[in-house]
């Protein structure tokens, strides 16, 4: 029998949030800096708070300290920086020329990083140094208007935020909510696996990446910064939007308010159903603080494309039973898990069918619940990235079958085992 299951009405009480942090520089994964190295270290609140109150005077200090921490080249972090250091040199270009005969003997590599800041920078200053040091290849083109840069990747999303945490203007925020409109690919990612992996499959899947870029730092943002919550508030109230990027942005919003039932719980770690606290299932279970729920359906693209829907709640095509010959998808749902020491999860599931004679009918270990991305905070559910998919052939057995899910999260060390029956008929 088609049994939807309404995930606006079942929610995960997970304990309270941890506070989302979104540095402009992304961890190094080194350990924590020893005594003797804090002087000369950098401090992720100079560059993610700076526009709260300028203190161009730490420029140097600052940014030696990124070097020394191996941040100030790496591929991963240079675009954020650059773009911040470049809207730092703009509102200060007399000092290009000071800051740069300090850090005259930071590595070749990392003084490039500085170069590109300083192209970036647009200024007369600027030009000059580059003229007068040899390198002039840099003005061989005009420098890019970071505000006017297409999104057409998610290092350009995090230049936009450089560029915000350097001056907290409106102006990067609102291109990184128009990023929103690539919503309309949401899904493609997914799709992607079991597609015929053309150019444009490839394309739409790269936009449902940018996409979720968005929503996420949005979100992340708007929890630590005031200012980018108070941005985007004005902004869905607005005009200025179109009907796409106000649907997305009001999805964002409803994530950040506790006391809305999307997606999202209370905190204590436990299960609500229908705003009351719910008896743990077998296809539902918790424990200090991580829950997971085990769900099977007889539709899982419409499973898939229900779940991305930027709505207050979500009602997802679930099933007690399987015909024959039909795709089918067992899926796992997920709060709360942990996060190691760079802000990433590791949650995995080894996934098994059972037939009726009690014997194994196919299993996938291993799969990929939720594995080097950011853990989703405080109270959001999230579905996770891999699904074992079933196809009851026509010679298989009737009865009930089971399927078993072994969810560990690896960094809260917790196992969850959840079972979830459905029949087959002749």
């Amino acid at each position: 029998m088609f049994k939807p299951l309404a995930l606006s009405v079942v929610v995960f009480l997970v304990g309270t949030p941890i506070g989302v942090a979104a540095p402009a520089v992304p961890p190094s994964g080194k350990p924590p800096a020893t005594a003797s190295e804090k002087a000369d270290a950098s401090s992720p609140d100079w560059m993610t708070f700076y526009y709260t109150h300028p203190q161009p005077d730490r420029f140097v200090s600052e940014v030696r300290g990124m070097s020394k921490s191996a941040v100030l080249s790496k591929p991963s972090a240079e675009p954020p920086i650059v773009a911040f250091l470049s809207r730092v040199m703009a509102k200060n270009p007399e000092r290009i020329p000071a800051w740069m005969a300090a850090l005259a003997d930071l590595p070749d590599k990392d003084k490039e990083t500085l170069h590109k800041a300083i192209w970036y920078s647009d200024t007369d200053a600027g030009k000059a140094y580059l003229k007068k040091h040899g390198l002039a290849k840099y003005l061989e083109k005009p420098a890019s208007d970071i505000l006017k840069m297409e999104i057409d990747s998610p290092s350009v999303l995090d230049m936009l935020w450089g560029y915000f945490f350097a001056t907290g203007d409106d102006a990067p925020i609102r291109r990184i909510v128009s990023a929103l409109n690539y919503g309309k690919y949401a899904g493609a990612l997914e799709r992607y696996k079991t597609s015929k992996k053309t150019a444009d499959d490839k394309k739409q899947a790269y936009y449902d990446v940018i996409c979720r870029a968005a929503i996420w730092s949005l979100a992340a943002n708007c929890r630590q910064h005031p200012r980018v919550k108070g941005i985007c508030e004005k902004l869905s109230e607005g005009k200025d939007l179109n009907p796409t990027e106000t649907r997305w942005l009001t999805f964002v919003l409803a994530k950040l308010d506790p006391g809305t039932e999307t997606r999202n719980g209370a905190s204590s770690g436990q299960w609500l159903e229908d705003s009351k606290k719910s008896a743990e299932k077998e296809w539902m279970k918790s424990d200090r603080g991580f829950g997971a729920m085990l769900l099977f359906s007889d539709n899982p693209q419409q499973f898939l494309d229900n779940w991305e829907k930027p709505t207050a709640g979500v009602k997802l095509p679930t099933t007690e039973s399987a015909p024959r010959g039909k795709p089918c998808g067992a899926f796992v749902v997920f709060a709360g898990c942990g996060a190691d020491a760079r802000g990433l999860a590791d949650v995995v599931a080894d996934l098994t069918v059972i037939k009726p004679d009690g014997k194994v009918y196919g299993e996938q270990k291993g799969v990929e619940v939720w594995q080097k991305k950011p853990a989703p905070q405080g109270k959001t559910l999230q579905l996770g990235v891999g699904q074992l998919g079933i196809v009851i052939e026509p010679n298989d057995p009737t009865g009930t079958y089971e399927i078993r899910a072994k969810v560990n999260d690896r960094v809260k060390g917790v196992m969850l085992e959840l079972k979830r029956k459905f029949s087959v008929s002749k």
